[in-house]
């Protein structure tokens, strides 16, 4: 697409009618097709778009990094020189001879980084991990420049500044430096030689919020006086709202809209950057139910004729399915590929399709918080001793114990149907807190307590007592007894000895011999003997996980029992139900792991690529004993692809996860949570890796768990915006501690600690016109090996007083909205309006 008309600059960047095919084993690829697209100097361009879009396919070619497997047609130029064409790239290269091939390198390696220089995806692996940051950023001038060394290592401190870091950072090796100052580094490097382009690649994918904004900030200080023209290239709406001046809509290998960001945000004529923007779970949105996007994108070895998104438009109509659409201009600059883009914009055109997936109710269940707690944590902490491991007894000092304090003494309850959000940077141990719970990773201390429920345990008890002939012939264990006991609150042994005669006998329907028959079995069972029994009823213990949670000297002076009788029954009860003193192998560690499953963060590191969706789903019915009948396995592997929204279940059962999308690899990784139908379910960053139109699909999912199936979920997450729209709750952690905690929606709105609110303010909202402001936080999170002996949050906070950093703070707050600060909001407030306010910069 052209430049706007009237506009006589002459471009930077010429891409003209330019189309990539890449040959593969499967077939021929059709990355590119014919993109028409030009950059002015000075201008910034955001390309925006799902995976598979062509997006970096087009980057690369910008930088002529095209690989021999590459056909090209079309031309691009830089500043009127031609650095990718048909004759000159991809599978061209492989025809020329030693001297052409000598004479393209040298003419591309003065472009490479003087011209045009790249910010590539992943700054981890930008950086070769055992050079230091001086090295490698001289490495630029050594390659490209004749400078002598003196002022070489000038330049490279010099090109640091510019990039906002110390110059400090040049003596560290990559893995020394957090996420957001690595990410700075590669801008460092792309910026060393002054180039006239530089083109970054997915620039925030991965970082923390507050990591995330202030690089949006820097890079747009960096476009005032460092950077001439710039291309920025990411999946995330929020990013490209923010950095760019004229975003380029991508899909399938096609542009399909063009326009300033005010164009593309506010005033859309494509059904496709609707769709995409209509996906983003934002915090303007609220919790506004989202869509996402149905269906996935074609197949680009045999694209679809006429409009390649027509299978998953809502517009779509009989000539889009058969007719490629044309660059209709809208306005001057505002260029669409849609057949009816003018009627898009003026909002005259009527929806065609509706959509099949019903959306799920945004509110908690009523009388969820009237239960009895499924989990409670009380004083968890998990600490890592760095002699633990090779590296740490290779660094620590001998006779020193130094610990990494993961998890420091957090309590909470999560209740049965709930979603709870926990939410913080990295390193604030929202992971390691979600692998405990679980028991994936043993706690160092504090309980964790769970509410198994003893369905099972009650369901056999009645079986057992059935067999020995004591209930009435009829009564088969496949009958409504056990079930009627469970449903009246009886659903674990504790309970059911503690019950009255009469009560058992009304709900079972037992006889009265029966009933008292099974009450003494359930005593012998839970360890305690009728007056006992009864005292614990009365003191309102009435199950394991009560009694659990409780202190000896508390019993025993409620129940009116001794304390050695209350310390050995408490002590039973935590054997029972205390996650933390599961014996692993043991019936009851069986047990939890068959009630509770974790959905792993990255989709490609939890799904074996030898195996197929049906072995995948099958090896957890397989560990618990599950798959002794074929056609009950494969009833059950279905069912789970069905709740996963992967339908028909048949198409996946003998495909592998290579085969699948990204969000399709993701559902496949919850069907297999889900197929042992746990109670309990973690979900760690599930969506990170997830398009935008996905991450709303899989958000959704577990809305629908809750309310189908009353799953219990911790969903853990870095991204707040996502965490408001799935969660009932949710729990901010700060370096291994919970800062704050309560409802989502007044978390969001009325947040209370300063780093809940430096958080939401960090999130970048999908509009051009949103302006954040200084952030409210000093530098970075700190490491959780020596911490702060007050609170954890002083050495970032802007509020930060003397007793901060030397007394651990209060929990202040009321009811089920609470945080950790020596302040209360007033005082808070008269500390941000003082005449001199601490200072935010750092």
């Amino acid at each position: 697409m052209p430049l706007p008309s009237g506009d006589d600059r002459g471009p930077i960047i010429d891409i003209e009618n330019f189309s990539v095919k890449f040959q593969t084993e499967d077939g021929v690829v059709f990355a590119l097709d014919r993109v028409n697209l030009q950059l002015r100097s000075g201008e910034t361009i955001g390309i925006l778009g799902e995976s598979g879009s062509g997006k970096t396919t087009l980057a690369l070619s910008m930088m002529a990094l095209l690989p021999p497997n590459a056909s090209v047609e079309g031309q691009i130029r830089f500043e009127g020189e031609p650095i990718t064409g048909p004759g000159i790239s991809g599978r061209a290269l492989v025809r020329m001879s030693r001297r052409q091939r000598r004479i393209l390198t040298e003419k591309l390696a003065h472009i490479r980084w003087q011209g045009i220089s790249m910010v590539f995806q992943g700054s981890m692996n930008a950086f070769n991990p055992v050079y230091t940051i001086r090295k490698q950023i001289a490495e630029v001038f050594h390659l490209h420049t004749t400078y002598d060394e003196a002022e070489i290592q000038e330049r490279v401190v010099d090109a640091v500044r510019r990039a906002g870091l110390d110059p400090a950072v040049l003596k560290a090796y990559p893995h020394e430096l957090s996420g957001g100052m690595k990410q700075r580094a590669v801008i460092a490097m792309a910026l060393a030689l002054h180039p006239k382009l530089v083109i970054a690649d997915e620039p925030t994918t991965g970082l923390d919020v507050v990591i995330q904004a202030r690089l949006i900030h820097e890079l747009k200080e960096l476009r005032k006086s460092e950077i001439e023209s710039m291309i920025v290239i990411s999946h995330d709406i929020g990013v490209i709202a923010q950095l760019a001046s004229r975003v380029v809509v991508m899909y399938a290998g096609r542009v399909m809209e063009v326009g300033t960001a005010e164009d593309i945000y506010l005033r859309s004529a494509n059904p496709y950057t609707r769709a995409l923007t209509d996906s983003y779970p934002s915090l303007a949105r609220g919790r506004e139910a989202i869509s996402g996007i149905p269906g996935a994108p074609p197949d680009l070895i045999t694209p679809p004729p006429g409009c390649r998104f027509a299978s998953r438009c809502r517009y779509a109509q009989d000539v889009c399915r058969t007719e490629e659409p044309p660059a209709i201009e809208v306005e001057p600059g505002h260029l669409s590929a849609c057949h009816f883009a003018r009627e898009l914009a003026a909002g005259t055109l009527a929806a065609t399709v509706t959509t099949e997936i019903a959306l799920p109710p945004m509110d908690a269940p009523v009388g969820l918080y009237t239960r009895e707690p499924l989990m409670k944590g009380v004083g968890v902490t998990k600490f890592f001793n760095l002699r633990g491991s090779q590296a740490g007894a290779l660094f620590s000092r001998p006779g020193v114990k130094r610990f990494v304090h993961a998890v420091d003494h957090v309590s909470f309850d999560i209740y049965p149907g709930e979603v709870l959000g926990i939410v913080g940077e990295s390193g604030s141990g929202k992971t390691t807190i979600g692998r405990v719970m679980l028991n994936l990773l043993p706690a160092s201390g504090g309980r964790l307590v769970f509410r198994f429920g003893g369905a099972g345990q009650v369901a056999s008890l009645v079986a057992a007592e059935e067999r020995r002939a004591v209930f009435p012939p009829a009564m088969s264990e496949s009958d409504a007894p056990a079930a009627k006991l469970i449903a009246a609150g009886y659903d674990d042994l504790l309970s059911l000895a503690a019950a009255p005669a009469p009560e058992v006998q009304r709900v079972s329907g037992f006889p009265a011999n029966s009933a008292n028959s099974l009450i003494a079995a359930a005593r012998r069972r839970a360890g305690v003997n009728a007056a006992v029994a009864e005292r614990l009823r009365a003191a309102g213990y009435r199950d394991s996980m009560e009694l659990a949670d409780a202190e000896p000297k508390e019993v025993a002076a409620r129940a009116g029992i001794t304390p050695s009788e209350a310390e050995r029954l408490v002590d039973l009860a935590r054997d029972r139900a205390d996650v933390s003193r599961l014996g692993e192998g043991g019936t009851a560690f069986q047990a939890f792991r068959r009630l509770t499953q974790m959905i792993f963060q990255d989709p490609y590191d939890s799904l074996d690529p030898n195996l197929t969706i049906y072995d995948i789903i099958e090896e957890p019915l397989i560990a618990h004993r599950l798959a002794s009948d074929p056609a009950k396995v494969l009833e059950r592997i279905q069912t789970a692809l069905t709740i996963a929204q992967l339908r028909p279940p048949s198409n996946y059962l003998d495909r592998y996860p290579h085969e699948l999308s990204g969000g399709e690899r993701q559902r496949v990784s919850a069907a297999r949570s889900l197929v042992t139908d746990p109670r309990f379910l973690v979900a760690d960053e599930p969506i990170s890796s997830l398009d935008v139109s996905l991450r709303a699909g899989f958000l959704n999912l577990l809305k629908r768990l809750r309310l189908d199936r009353g799953t219990t979920i911790v969903y853990v997450t870095h991204d707040i915006a996502s965490a408001r729209y799935v969660a009932d709750r949710i729990l901010v952690m700060y370096l291994g501690t919970g800062v704050e905690m309560g409802p989502s929606e007044e978390v969001i709105r009325m947040p209370l600690h300063p780093y809940t609110k430096a958080l939401i303010q960090a999130v970048p909202m999908p509009t051009p016109r949103w302006n954040p402001g200084e952030l409210e936080i000093r530098g970075e999170i700190g490491n959780a090996i020596d911490v702060p002996q007050g609170c954890r949050f002083s050495a970032r906070c802007v509020y930060r007083q003397d007793k901060c950093v030397t007394d651990p703070p209060p929990r202040q707050g009321q009811g089920a909205h609470w945080y950790l600060c020596h302040y209360t909001q007033d005082q808070l407030r008269q500390l941000h309006s003082s005449p001199s306010p601490p200072s935010a910069a750092g």
